[in-house]
């Protein structure tokens, strides 16, 4: 699968690129596994692009929350089912398109209503929701 990913800081133009990245894990007892339909790539991507990274860590993606639908569940994990619609603020080594999240992560499950294309804003303000 294709991830946009950067291994120094500077301008995203200069520096992000396109490569191939392996599936993400099977999910932990306590995790669940979700496709990704939307990951958007927003201001704090770039800033984060431009200034580098705190922790110093090489190969960062670029895209920090999604909308998808839940394809696997570990077995401790009560609340979620395959096939459920989720919004994720996402850990930033994972995969863009398959995620391993805990479920205890900030996520939030989505009416059928609700398109992923809005949803893909989600992550951002779930955080902040939850204080």
């Amino acid at each position: 699968m294709k991830s946009v990913v950067h291994y120094r800081a500077g301008d995203a133009a200069a520096v992000a690129h396109i490569e191939d990245r392996p599936e993400a894990p099977t999910p932990r007892a306590d995790e669940i596994q979700v496709r990704v339909g939307i990951s958007p790539v927003h201001r704090g991507d770039l800033v984060a692009t431009e200034t580098g990274l705190p922790d110093g860590s090489a190969g960062r993606r670029l895209g920090t929350e999604a909308a998808g639908v839940v394809t696997a569940v570990g077995p401790s994990v009560p609340a979620l089912r395959v096939g459920d619609r989720v919004a994720v603020l996402q850990i930033a080594a994972q995969h863009p398109h398959l995620l391993a999240v805990h479920a205890t992560y900030p996520l939030a499950e989505l009416p059928s209503a609700i398109s992923a294309a809005r949803t893909s804003g989600t992550g951002t303000v779930l955080p902040t929701s939850r204080r």
